[in-house]
């Protein structure tokens, strides 16, 4: 039990302790890993910010650049040969245009230039259909169309198409449509580095990989990557920490990414929480270690109590336990050995009893053996008298007398009709003398008794007389209404005794 008790105060007490430490380190570790994690989204959104101020300035100076062209002054009213050449001239001089088309007011190509040179009259094109010519002439400002890799060079490019205006009416007259070289801007967006394996990603809305510090992830396709901002799985696999940042271009858009192993990205998370997971341990050391000491403190002095109570309850009253406080508990050991005392008490006052009652016993035992015995010669004595009482006296060899004597009750004339009886059997006896002269009244019980006694000797071949009938006897059978039919009568024994012997000396 005192086990029991240990375990479950222990098992209490560390509850208590080390549930709270779990929980609110717990709640400290999350809380420092969702703001690490939102510290280095923070990180993450400002780098990219910064790359799309970067990517935005490149295209607005590309913008720019395209517009100074059709600005150009009599560019509108030159020659095709002066257009060509300051096509040209755009061309090679910054070098961010890959292509320009000069479209007139019907859509048709006037002018077109490529890095290759400059394309002939006859393969000039019809392009009165395309978003770049219509939404230009619509909405007379720039507009901006999907980046693309170009299928020759691999190199990301970006349709740009702006109006030329007439100067005298102000409304546009063509468009001047290019395509601006996005590699070099893309390459050092791509090298921007943060940590040891933070990079910048740059691709569509559609998950084309445009700009990746790997060139062979350039061109493929990583729709999971516009999912969202968070942890998900990384251009390369694996848990990244990604965030998304958009540079809208008119009616289209490219997403800026970051992305950094989650493992880097939240080292000071994990430093947090490993700090605060040994700071629990320690602390779930001491609790322990202090549960352990105060639990013992506690349930030792009730485990001496219920060893000894399992000794006294065993028999052993000599037991006694230390008092080891002035508390409850002290009051509680102060209280048990009072209670070992008192029972030793009673076992030794018990004991003294016991002898005492076997004493006792012993003399009850040894006035019963004599009451016994007292009991047997009693019960030999009254067989004696009974015997004497109801003697069967043998006269002759075929004669026996029996004298009756005192008052007869019931078990006496039972017990003179039987030792008759017995009598007869045993001598074979012809003649039996019952002597009534000592007795002093007969009732009809009586009479009836000894008259059953001395037809049942007839029976036996005996035949019977009665002796001594005095005269108040004979008045009572008179007036009891007796008949004794032919049962002989005698006054006296002597008269019996002689009749008897004359009717032998006859035979």
């Amino acid at each position: 039990m005192s086990r029991s008790i240990r375990t479950t105060w222990l098992t209490l007490l560390l509850s208590l302790s080390l549930l709270p430490l779990l929980i609110v380190g717990g709640i400290f570790s999350w809380s420092a890993y969702l703001r690490e994690q939102e510290h280095a989204l923070e990180f993450q959104r400002t780098v990219t910010g910064q790359a799309v101020v970067q990517l935005s300035t490149f295209i607005d100076t590309a913008a720019s650049e395209a517009r100074l062209i059709v600005q150009t002054p009599n560019f509108v009213a030159a020659t095709k040969g002066r257009q060509e050449e300051v096509l040209t001239q755009a061309l090679f001089y910054r070098n961010i245009f890959d292509d320009l088309a000069l479209l007139d007011a019907n859509g048709k190509e006037i002018v077109r230039a490529s890095r290759l040179g400059i394309v002939p009259h006859e393969q000039l094109l019809e392009r009165a259909g395309d978003d770049a010519f219509l939404k230009t002439i619509q909405q007379n400002k720039p507009w901006y169309g999907a980046v693309y890799l170009s299928p020759v060079t691999k190199e990301p490019l970006l349709p740009l198409a702006v109006p030329m205006i007439d100067s005298g009416v102000g409304k546009p007259i063509g468009v001047l449509i290019v395509q601006v070289r996005l590699r070099q801007i893309f390459d050092t967006v791509a090298n921007i580095q943060f940590g040891e394996k933070g990079a910048v990603e740059i691709i569509t809305t559609e998950g084309l990989m445009v700009a990746n510090r790997d060139p062979e992830m350039v061109g493929m396709t990583i729709s999971h990557l516009t999912t969202g901002e968070g942890i998900h799985p990384g251009a390369k696999g694996g848990s990244a920490l990604i965030t998304h940042t958009p540079l809208v271009l008119g009616d289209n858009s490219i997403i800026v990414i970051g992305e950094i192993p989650v493992a880097e990205a939240l080292t000071p998370a994990y430093t947090q929480i490993i700090t605060i997971a040994a700071l629990l341990l320690v602390s779930a050391l001491v609790a322990t270690v202090i549960g352990v000491i105060a639990v013992r403190w506690i349930t030792d002095p009730i485990q001496s109590l219920a060893v000894a109570s399992r000794l006294i309850s065993s028999g052993d009253l000599t037991q006694r336990v230390d008092v080891t406080a002035h508390d409850e508990i002290g009051s509680l050991q102060s209280e048990f050995n009072q209670m070992a005392q008192s029972l030793s008490a009673q076992r030794e006052s018990i004991a003294v009893r016991n002898t005492e009652l076997q004493s006792a016993l012993a003399e009850v035992r040894d006035r019963a053996a004599a009451q016994a015995l007292l009991i047997s010669e009693n019960a030999r004595q009254r067989e004696v008298i009974r015997e004497l009482s109801i003697p069967v006296l043998p006269v002759g060899a075929s004669t026996l007398v029996m004298p009756l004597i005192g008052t007869l009750d019931a078990a006496r004339l039972l017990d003179f009709q039987d030792r008759a009886l017995h009598a007869i059997e045993q001598t074979h006896a012809s003649r039996l003398l019952i002597d009534i002269t000592g007795v002093a009244m007969i009732d009809s019980e009586i009479s009836q008794g000894i008259v059953n006694a001395v037809q049942a000797a007839r029976l036996l071949g005996c035949s019977a007389a009665l002796v001594g009938i005095r005269p108040e006897v004979a008045q009572s059978l008179v007036g009891l209404g007796i008949d004794l039919g032919d049962v002989l009568t005698f006054k006296d024994l002597r008269t019996a005794l002689d009749r008897t012997l004359t009717i032998h000396a006859h035979r």
